[in-house]
């Protein structure tokens, strides 16, 4: 099996040779997308993956992996597309950006540790004293 870093590089490699988009290719993209056009949409989509994981990193810290901090910032992408007016004249990053953020925050609230006790801890109260073997 491949390492988790391996596999992180990889995914990264393969992003990175999609194309950036313009803002007047976002526009166009956006209407067609909103009118049902599934090509314009897999395009919007792919070409910000990058920016889903440059999003996901400084979350990497807090109780989930980066790889499900990635895949919940690229479920935010997707509703943030979906909602997308690119009549409002903003940059479609800078609307999926709140989307991609809003998921990833949910995901860390939903799915680590409600408690996170530090390892040193385990098997002591408040104060520091050892408890009874019968906890």
């Amino acid at each position: 099996m491949q390492s988790d870093g391996f596999c992180l590089k990889r995914y990264y490699r393969e992003i990175s040779r999609k194309p950036l988009l313009t803002a007047t290719e976002e526009k166009d993209l956006s209407r067609l997308a909103h009118k049902g056009d599934l090509e314009a949409r897999r395009q919007l989509i792919e070409a910000n993956l990058r920016f889903v994981v440059k999003m996901a990193i400084p979350y990497s810290n807090h109780g989930l992996p980066l790889e499900d901090l990635i895949q919940e910032g690229n479920i935010g992408l997707l509703e943030g597309i979906e909602r997308f007016d690119p009549e409002r004249g903003f940059r479609l990053t800078t609307y999926v950006s709140w989307w991609i953020r809003l998921a990833i925050q949910r995901a860390i609230e939903q799915k680590s540790a409600p408690i996170r006790i530090p390892a040193n801890s385990f098997g002591t109260d408040a104060q520091g004293q050892k408890l009874p073997s019968k906890f």
